[in-house]
């Protein structure tokens, strides 16, 4: 609001399209347009592959895949030249964690399916730009166990404002 824009939120499953074309619908009777979509979601799950289960796959790939998916089909249908979407990855897409089998795929077939909608949008005026974080300092990471930063450039996980300024640019 402080920079004029609007913004909503509205409680989605995005695994489930029919629950996706509903909100987007909402979106085409209230704005008319979509201007910016951001699919920044993660289902993360880490666990070993012997004990992950087809339905935690299936619903890792529902939400950070399929949801992705679901949500640029709606939203082109309301969105002019000059429409931008971000997709939010994850290193994990090109450096595979241990235990993360179905996150890292899922979030290296966004990345994938970033390179086709750019290529496939650009026609049309619309950007399509993946962003893909490494650890970031969250609710849903304060749970999990410690990760070591030394991997990371900085010495230390990021920020969810760095990631958001990013997006921003």
């Amino acid at each position: 609001a402080a920079t004029g824009r609007r913004a909503r939120a509205r409680a989605v499953d995005v695994g489930v399209e029919v629950q996706v074309a509903e909100a987007f619908a909402e979106i085409a009777r209230e704005e008319g347009r979509v201007d910016l979509l951001v699919n920044n979601v993660g289902n993360y799950n880490p666990q070993p592959v012997t004990s992950l289960t087809p339905a935690v796959w299936d619903a890792t790939l529902a939400t950070n895949l399929s949801g992705a998916y679901y949500c640029c089909f709606h939203a082109l249908a309301l969105m002019p030249a000059g429409g931008n979407i971000i997709n939010i990855a994850s290193v994990n897409a090109s450096v595979p964690q241990p235990r993360c089998i179905a996150y890292g795929a899922s979030k290296a077939a966004v990345a994938a399916m970033t390179i086709v909608l750019a290529e496939d949008l650009a026609p049309y005026g619309i950007r399509v730009n993946c962003i893909a974080p490494g650890p970031i300092q969250s609710h849903a990471a304060d749970d999990a166990p410690p990760r070591p930063t030394a991997s990371t450039l900085l010495g230390r996980a990021g920020l969810p404002a760095e990631v958001a300024n990013v997006a921003v640019f």
